[in-house]
């Protein structure tokens, strides 16, 4: 009981520890682009941004530090790869918190934790990347997608109800192409697709061929 005990102490510690540095340590917002009536994309910098060693395909977790909105607090994809000085998030208008970021302004300040997650470009090991993503979700495919080396040609596949429901897709599909891949988009409601569920096995060997030579 005592061993448990210390190491829920230590856990809950080191959480408030993070927090607390995020929030004394924040970034600025530098610069904002919309790419649509309901999602922004948001640099971050400042000098605290060179203190997170972040990697193309983990998240953050962002709060606005703002009067009734610090405590809020959402995860967010690296939608660009970290350059050392600045980080980007694309965030879609889904709620209060999001919201908040949507109608922030440059100079604002944030605070951010992590980086966190393993869905890096080092999962590939050298075979052929398969990046599958819907909607907004197609945010840390964009940044992995600059991190990969030349020639890797990954495959693209990306779901939509509608082209404004992708964002980022100019960039992503610059990117795929520079490294001799393929972007391919389904788009449309779910009824009027020809196939009810187009990332199924059958359908992704249709779209792929030899799943076996990638990593999704």
């Amino acid at each position: 009981v005592v061993l448990a005990s210390a190491a829920f102490a230590t856990a809950l510690f080191g959480r408030w520890w993070k927090l607390i540095g995020a929030v004394t340590h924040p970034l600025k917002i530098t610069a904002i682009r919309r790419e649509n009536d309901h999602t922004v994309s948001i640099t971050l910098g400042g000098k605290a941004a060179r203190r997170i060693e972040a990697e193309a395909g983990q998240f953050v977790v962002v709060r606005l530090l703002r009067e009734g909105q610090w405590w809020k607090a959402n995860p967010y994809s690296l939608s660009a790869a970290p350059d050392g000085t600045s980080l980007r998030i694309t965030v879609k208008d889904r709620g209060d918190a999001s919201n908040a970021l949507i109608t922030a302004k440059v100079g604002d300040r944030v605070a951010v934790e992590g980086p966190f997650g393993v869905q890096t470009k080092d999962i590939f090991d050298g075979r052929r990347p398969l990046l599958i993503a819907g909607g907004v979700g197609v945010t840390p495919v964009c940044s992995i997608l600059a991190t990969l080396p030349e020639r890797s040609a990954p495959i693209v596949l990306l779901r939509a109800h509608s082209n404004d429901d992708l964002p980022l897709l100019a960039e992503i599909t610059a990117h795929t192409e520079r490294l001799g891949g393929k972007v391919r988009t389904v788009i449309g409601p779910t009824a009027s697709l020809k196939q009810r569920s187009p990332f199924s096995a059958d359908a992704l060997r249709g779209a792929v061929g030899r799943l076996d030579e990638c990593v999704a």
